[in-house]
């Protein structure tokens, strides 16, 4: 890789280590197998996103 991807890469992991440590104290957000927030639609919390409310 070159340095810009080095550093975009770098950028990614640390991007992705910070929404880790936010969602942790959001009870309504979960992390999902790759990192990313999940929603679920059995979850009346998150009903109203899915709705599109």
């Amino acid at each position: 890789m070159d340095n810009t991807s080095d550093n975009i890469q770098t950028s990614l992991e640390e991007l992705k280590k910070r929404t880790k440590e936010i969602v942790k104290d959001i009870p309504i957000l979960s992390a999902g197998k790759a990192g990313e927030i999940e929603l679920d639609p059995n979850n009346p919390f998150h009903r109203d996103w899915y709705e599109g409310k």
